[in-house]
C-alpha cells in the first residue's frame, strides 16, 4: 500500500511573537496539547495548564463512548502534565479528551475531543508531514529588514533577514491539521537560540537562562498544538538549536544543557525501548537526550540523525 508523503512549506515573513500560557476565565480556555512517542500499544500526551491544575484524560476507541480514564495528574511547576497511556491496540484510532480543574474553578472544564493512532501494520497506508527552518526568531522591523541585520548588511543588500510570519505559520499548521497525518517531523532550526549566544559569551547572563530558552520552546508549542494534539510530533535538532557536544565544558556549556532540557520537558521525544532504537548514553544535566531514533510505521522505516550531540568538532561560527 502507498505511503503518502506531504511536505508543508513554511514561508517566512516575520512579525512580533507573543508567548502565551493557558489561563482559566469564565470556563473558557485555550488548550495546549502535544502527542508523541506513539508505539504499537502506547502513546504519550503532554498537556500544558496553569501550575497546580488537576488534569486527567478520558479515552476510547474512535466512534465509541470513552471507556478508559487516566489517573489525575497535577500540572507541575513548568505547567506540564505528562500522561503515558499503555495497553492500547495496534493499528487503532483512539479518541480522547482532557479535563481540567484548578483552584479557581469549582466546575470541571472539559477540553475538545482529539485523537491518535497506534502503529500501522505492514501493507497499510498513512500520511506524514515534514517541516524545517521555521525560525520564529527572525523578525522584521517596519522597513522589512530583519531586526538582527547589521547596517553594513543593509547597505550591501547581503541579507534582509526576514523569515517569519506567525499568522501564515498558524494557517500552515491548520492545513496540516486538516490533512490529518499520523506523524509530523520537524527537521531543525525551529527552536533557535543562536542569536542569544554572542552576548552570553561576552559575560552577559541576564539575556540567557533556562527560563528564556524554555519560552522559545513554549512559543513553538503554542503554534504546534494546532495540529500536534492529534498528530504525533517528532522534533529533531538543527544547528541553531545549539545543542552540541562540542559546547560542553566551554563558556557556552549551558546552551546545550538548557536546550536539551527544554526539548525534553515540553515535547515527548523518543528514547530507546523495544519500539524505538536510539541514543542510550545520558548527558549529565539532561539525561537521555532522545536526539536520534528509528522506528517502523506501516511499510516505512523512519530514521532521524543528529550529528550535533555527537561531534567534538568546534564550529567556526555559531
Amino acid at each position: 500500500m502507498p505511503i503518502l508523503f506531504k511536505k508543508f512549506l513554511i514561508i517566512p515573513i516575520p512579525v512580533i511573537i507573543l508567548i502565551s500560557y493557558i489561563s482559566f476565565s469564565q470556563g473558557t480556555y485555550q488548550e495546549n496539547i502535544i502527542i508523541g512517542k506513539p508505539t504499537n500499544n502506547a502513546i504519550t500526551i503532554s498537556v500544558m495548564a496553569e501550575e497546580g491544575t488537576d488534569t486527567y484524560i478520558d479515552y476510547g476507541l474512535a466512534g465509541m463512548p470513552y471507556t478508559y480514564k487516566t489517573e489525575i495528574i497535577k500540572s507541575s511547576e513548568d505547567r506540564t502534565a505528562i500522561f503515558n497511556i499503555n495497553n492500547l491496540r495496534v493499528n487503532t484510532k483512539y479518541n480522547y479528551r482532557v479535563s481540567y480543574k484548578n483552584l479557581r474553578n469549582e466546575k470541571l472544564l472539559l477540553g475538545e475531543e482529539n485523537y491518535f493512532w497506534t502503529q500501522r501494520p505492514i501493507g497499510s497506508s498513512f500520511t506524514f508531514g515534514v517541516q524545517g527552518d521555521s525560525h520564529p526568531e527572525r523578525l522584521c522591523d517596519e522597513s522589512g529588514w530583519g531586526t538582527s541585520v547589521s547596517e553594513s548588511q543593509r547597505i550591501s543588500g547581503e541579507s534582509r533577514g526576514c523569515m517569519y510570519d506567525p499568522e501564515l505559520y498558524r494557517k500552515t499548521l491548520k492545513m496540516v491539521d486538516e490533512d490529518r497525518p499520523d506523524l509530523y517531523f520537524m527537521l531543525g532550526d525551529d527552536f533557535s537560540i543562536s542569536r542569544l549566544l554572542p552576548n552570553y559569551f561576552q559575560g552577559d547572563e541576564k539575556g540567557f537562562s533556562q527560563s528564556i530558552v524554555d519560552d522559545i520552546y513554549i512559543n513553538q508549542r503554542n503554534f504546534l498544538s494546532t495540529m500536534a494534539n492529534s498528530t504525533a510530533l517528532f522534533p529533531i535538532n538543527g544547528n541553531h538549536e545549539e545543542a552540541r557536544l562540542s559546547l560542553l565544558d566551554t563558556a557556552l556549556h549551558n546552551s546545550s544543557i538548557f536546550a536539551g532540557n527544554a526539548r525534553k520537558r515540553y515535547f515527548p521525544v523518543p528514547i530507546p525501548n523495544t519500539f524505538y532504537s536510539g541514543n542510550e548514553k545520558p548527558i549529565e544535566g539532561v539525561g537521555l537526550l532522545g536526539d536520534y531514533f528509528s522506528f517502523t510505521w506501516g511499510d516505512a522505516l523512519f530514521i532521524s540523525i543528529d550529528p550535533y550531540w555527537h561531534s567534538p568538532r568546534v564550529a567556526e561560527s555559531i
